[in-house]
């Protein structure tokens, strides 16, 4: 039996239809209070899309099917593991700073 599988899309606001689902909370903060704010789960309708604009919202992230094998997965989580170690080769990962970011961008890289 297959299952589902989903992953993160990132993109601009202008890219964004009716019936994409956030993958990540929205919020618009402004002269640091919170003034907007959708959680993860929403479908899009124009409507929210119209409110995104309003708020200044330029970017969002959508959840969608993930059609990929299991295989294809792998290799591409390995290749961008790979380059993110590759781009961190000089840095010194001793330091918890350093190496908190490294985790962060590894992380990013390979969902």
């Amino acid at each position: 039996m297959s299952r589902s599988r989903f992953r993160t899309r990132y993109l601009p606001l202008h890219e964004a239809a009716p019936g994409m689902i956030l993958a990540e909370p929205v919020q618009s903060v402004k002269n640091r209070l919170l003034v907007y704010s959708v959680a993860a789960g929403l479908v899009l309708t124009e409507e929210s899309i119209a409110q995104f604009e309003v708020h200044g919202i330029q970017f969002i992230a959508v959840q969608e099917e993930d059609f990929r094998k299991d295989e294809e997965v792998a290799v591409e989580v390995a290749l961008a593991a790979r380059r993110a170690i590759q781009i961190f080769a000089d840095a010194d990962l001793t330091d918890p700073v350093m190496a908190s970011f490294f985790d962060q961008i590894l992380l990013y890289r390979t969902l």
